[in-house]
């Protein structure tokens, strides 16, 4: 009796981008949520939270988009399974720098710009997750 097998793929690089995409998920939604109760209660404190909740996911997204590019140049498939990660991880760094330049502004301020902002880099963070987890991290790119 044969008994196929057949061999690990080793996805160390699938692996750098994916929990970076993860985390950012989660700290933009959280952004998000916080930039929602300071636009229905007004207490300053949420505003503060929400600026701290974008820097930090602006973090995870550099870390995310440098990740992504380098496992795009150097993945055994085509770049074109690739691109699509890469430009919604950049659309999503370049909506976050937005809404941390309007968060940066007086609390007040923000509204409902900040809102706006995060409810789109939300939004675009997860057509990226979408993008990454739906077939990439699976080897399907073709």
């Amino acid at each position: 009796m044969a008994i196929a097998n057949r061999p690990a793929r080793r996805s160390g690089h699938l692996a750098s981008v994916a929990i970076p995409l993860a985390g950012l998920l989660a700290l933009f939604l959280g952004a998000f949520l916080s930039d929602w109760a300071y636009y229905r209660t007004e207490h300053i404190q949420w505003i503060n939270f929400a600026a701290w909740l974008n820097a930090g996911a602006m973090v995870l997204t550099g870390i995310a988009l440098a990740t992504s590019i380098i496992a795009a140049v150097f993945s055994r498939r085509s770049w074109r399974g690739w691109w699509l990660v890469v430009a919604l991880v950049a659309a999503t760094f370049v909506l976050g720098l937005f809404g941390a330049f309007v968060h940066a502004r007086d609390a007040f301020a923000t509204m409902p710009d900040g809102l706006v902002l995060s409810l789109l880099t939300l939004a675009v963070a997860i057509a990226a997750n979408w993008a990454a987890f739906s077939r990439g991290f699976r080897g399907d790119w073709r």
